[in-house]
């Protein structure tokens, strides 16, 4: 776990997973190659990336996802009890908490971090959250609050 709540670039990794480990690793690889070659990379640290463009340009997919909130809306519009799995965390409600970024936040980092290597050449990398994690049942009610509706959590 981080020892500090926002969690800056340099700070100490200790994956605990091999997901965790292998984007370590490759992260890992393009320092090498740098080193070696002087091939410059970005590695951009996606924390739960969620939303839709803000123009409804690119329309997202609720029925192809499996992220928390699409699955909180395919919930509501199935009339569907919503599953929580994990209600024992060390947190204040029992569920575990995770640091959202917005999709339209995203994708100005790709610009940001092609910029960089393009303009300073040099590499980089960048730890892609808000500094705030929310629990699943506070996202819950913040759907709740938003839309009005109930969901029938299990």
């Amino acid at each position: 776990m981080p020892q500090t709540e926002l969690i800056a670039e340099d700070h100490p990794c200790f994956p605990i997973n091999p997901y965790g480990r292998t984007k370590l690793m490759v992260e890992s690889i393009l320092s090498d190659y740098d080193a070696a070659y002087g091939l410059k990379s970005c590695c951009l640290r996606y924390f739960n990336a969620s939303g839709n463009d803000p123009d409804s340009k690119i329309h997202s997919l609720f029925a192809q996802q499996k992220n928390r909130i699409p699955l909180i809306f395919q919930s509501l519009s199935a009339k569907t009890p919503l599953t929580i799995y994990g209600t024992d965390y060390p947190t204040k409600d029992g569920t575990c908490i995770r640091d959202y970024i917005h999709v339209a936040d995203l994708a100005e980092a790709h610009l940001q971090g092609l910029e960089r290597i393009l303009s300073k050449n040099e590499s980089c990398s960048y730890n892609l959250g808000n500094g705030h994690g929310y629990s699943v049942k506070e996202v819950i009610d913040a759907v709740k609050k938003i839309t009005g509706l109930k969901i029938k959590v299990t």
